[in-house]
């Protein structure tokens, strides 16, 4: 009986030991990634391509505070959101029955142009990442990255660059539904043309 206790406690010991193993892993390259996070999305200078899983191709381009998003379907633009951090100001343009649509700059705007999930986490985000994720590594297009996952009733997984922190791929699954999102993105590329304002000639406002 004491053997079996024995066997079960430098069982339970070495649990523990590749649990702490694991966290502080995790937290370190969890601190590796949103420090690179931190730094992209502050430069104020940024594009990425985000392929929908309906096929949709959106274009975003960022640079001060201004930021355009382009959505095509078979490489034909068929809408426009430009908006302006400093007036505030957004516009939505259709290109299918040519209307325009003026509004205040939305967070759902700032989700899309600001899309770093692990942006100035703090020690707290950090310490919660670090106890409920798996981190593996995986090669996306010959670039390596991390591979997280996490699983709270629906599977998330994440592919993050190792190099540059972007992230990559995004891939949720449960049990009615499945999104697949690929990425490519560039840095400090975006000219002023990129992120002009809309001309609104011929458009119905």
């Amino acid at each position: 009986m004491k053997k079996v206790l024995k066997i079960i406690l430098i069982i339970v010991l070495l649990i523990i030991v590749l649990c702490i193993a694991n966290f502080i892993r995790n937290y370190y390259i969890i601190n590796k990634i949103s420090n690179k996070q931190t730094t992209i999305a502050n430069s104020k200078n940024y594009s990425f391509t985000r392929l929908m899983p309906d096929g949709t191709k959106m274009e975003v381009y960022h640079k001060g505070d201004l930021g355009k998003i382009i959505l095509k379907e078979n490489e034909v633009t068929y809408g426009e959101i430009w908006h302006n951090e400093t007036t505030n100001e957004e516009i939505s343009l259709s290109m299918i029955d040519k209307t325009a649509t003026v509004s205040n700059y939305t967070e759902d705007s700032r989700e899309f142009l600001e899309p770093f999930p692990y942006n100035n986490y703090n020690i707290n985000d950090k310490i919660n990442f670090s106890l409920s994720h798996f981190i593996t590594y995986e090669t996306i297009n010959g670039e390596k990255c991390y591979s997280i996952k996490s699983y709270h009733g629906v599977l998330n997984k994440r592919e993050i660059s190792i190099n540059t922190g972007f992230n990559l791929t995004y891939f949720s699954k449960g049990a009615d539904k499945q999104y697949h999102l690929l990425c490519e993105y560039t840095m400090n590329d975006v000219t002023d043309k990129d992120v002009e304002k809309p001309d609104l000639t011929g458009y119905k406002i």
